[in-house]
Formats: C-alpha cells, sequence, structure tokens
C-alpha cells in the first residue's frame, strides 16, 4: 500500500498506468460532464443509454438492457474504487450530487470505458479505521438513485441490480489485487465490502473459488475466481447463453468453465 501522505489526484494518476480507461480525475467540476445525480434523475438520458446497449449485443430487452447498463457503469465505478482502496487505503467520495461524469449516449464505445469521471478532491474519512464500511456506505449511496431509476423504467428488481453492483465490485477487486499485487488482500477486502448482513450488496451466492490445472509444462497453475451473485441476462438475447460465471449455472458446472478458459488461457500463451 502506497504511503499515507499520498494524495488522491497523485493515487488517481498512478493507477491511470494499470486502468488507462475509464479517465480518472479529481478536484472541481469543469464545464464538461453532469453530476451523477442529476444524471440519475434525467430519465430520457437513461433511456437513451439504456438503448444504447443493443450495440453491445443486438436484441436485448428493457431488463437486459438494464442488467448490462448496471453493470457496465459499475464496473467504472468498482475499477477505480477497488485500486484506490486496496492500493492506497483510500475510500473516495462518490455522493452522487459531487461526483461528476461524461458520457455521451451517442458514441459506439459504451461499455463505460471511454468516459470521464471526476471525484472530489478529498477522500472520504473511515470511522473507526472501518475501510471496507466507510466505502460500502459510499458505493450504497451513489448507486441507490440509479437502482431506483432502473427498476421504475425497466422492471428489473431492484434486487437483481445490487446484485449486478456486486458482482461488478468482486471482480474489480480480484483485478486491483492481480494488478497490485496484492491478491489475498484484496478478495479479503472485497468480501468484507460485499458480505455484510443488510446491505443492498448482500448476497449469499457470490464469493470466490480457486481452480487448479496442470500447465503444458506439467506445473499446476492456480486461479481465484469470482462465483458471480447475479445475471446479466445475455441468455435472453438471441443467441445468447448464461456467462460461465453466472449465478444460474448449475452445481459444477462453473467450476469447470473455469478450468477450462484457464486450460486454453495457458495453452495460447505457450505457457
Amino acid at each position: 500500500m502506497a504511503c499515507a501522505r499520498t494524495t488522491l489526484r497523485t493515487a488517481l494518476r498512478e493507477l491511470s498506468a494499470s486502468w488507462p480507461k475509464p479517465r480518472l480525475s479529481c478536484g472541481a467540476p469543469g464545464e464538461d460532464g453532469r453530476t451523477a445525480a442529476d444524471l440519475f434523475a434525467d430519465r430520457d438520458w437513461l433511456n437513451r443509454l439504456l438503448a444504447a446497449q443493443t450495440r453491445i449485443t443486438p436484441g436485448l430487452d428493457a431488463k437486459a438492457q438494464a442488467a448490462y447498463l448496471a453493470s457496465y457503469y459499475a464496473t467504472t465505478i468498482a475499477t477505480a474504487g477497488a485500486g484506490l482502496l486496496v492500493g492506497y487505503g483510500m475510500v473516495p467520495d462518490l455522493s452522487p450530487d459531487r461526483i461528476v461524469l461524461s458520457i455521451d449516449p451517442a458514441r459506439d464505445e459504451l461499455a463505460f470505458q471511454d468516459i470521464a469521471v471526476r471525484f472530489p478532491a478529498n477522500p472520504v474519512a473511515a470511522d473507526g479505521g472501518d475501510m471496507a464500511g466507510a466505502f460500502r456506505q459510499q458505493v450504497e449511496a451513489h448507486f441507490r438513485p440509479l437502482v431506483v431509476a432502473l427498476n421504475r423504467i425497466t422492471g428489473l428488481p431492484r434486487q437483481a441490480l445490487w446484485r449486478l453492483v456486486g458482482d461488478a465490485l468482486g471482480s474489480a477487486f480480484l483485478d486491483a489485487g492481480e494488478k497490485l499485487d496484492a491478491l489475498d488482500e484484496a478478495a479479503e477486502t472485497g468480501l468484507a465490502v460485499l458480505k455484510e448482513p443488510g446491505s443492498p450488496l448482500f448476497n449469499c451466492q457470490l464469493h470466490y473459488f480457486e481452480v487448479s490445472v496442470v500447465r503444458p509444462d506439467d506445473v499446476p497453475a492456480t486461479r481465484k475466481v469470482l462465483a458471480r451473485g447475479g445475471c446479466c441476462r445475455l441468455y435472453t438475447a438471441p443467441g445468447g447463453a448464461l456467462c460461465a460465471s453466472c449465478v444460474l449455472q448449475k452445481p459444477g458446472d462453473r467450476e469447470r468453465l473455469a478450468g477450462e478458459a484457464l486450460r486454453r488461457e495457458l495453452v495460447a500463451g505457450g505457457a
């Protein structure tokens, strides 16, 4: 973990070496962008962004569009949040009326990788040093108005939307752990954020597991994998199917598919 005196601005700049997108910054809002609170309350903007998800996967119905939007946007916020928490011990201020977003529904790239996110300049202080708890509270406050809005527009249940937010966080903590060489710490922190009873992020199905295979050179290889608690509803689109880590996968199939994926990567990489 970096020095405690590292500023949020410096931390975001350093994280950009591992995550060049989304474009992250902090400080006073500029002329570009709108607050998350403003955008989440703009039904026309949300409808245009929902419809734009069909450019990623044609044939998505309204609920699947909401699932995609929630997943991709949550990944954007989770990527920054997990990197700051694991790498720097910082909790970013995610207040929807203070965080500024630049997202254009007319763009072709709508996986939320090319957007700009501007955080308030000062991170959040954690009561009693409970960094995971402080981050959880920030995530809940940030996503609550979006979850409510997407539920009203599309009918996708709020619990389903919160599960997708949780999946994005769980995956982001693994990614942060791998890139910052702190995998066990990151996974532990991720579970501390996600497994608080009473939190809308809590669900029993989400967890991490390990798969082990033998590499082509006969050396064992192990990977920590996220077992998701939610479903992006890709299977409802024409030609769609369940994702390998989907909560709807049959018991045992998720582990088998994760092992097969690891084996293919090792073979392709010549390991």
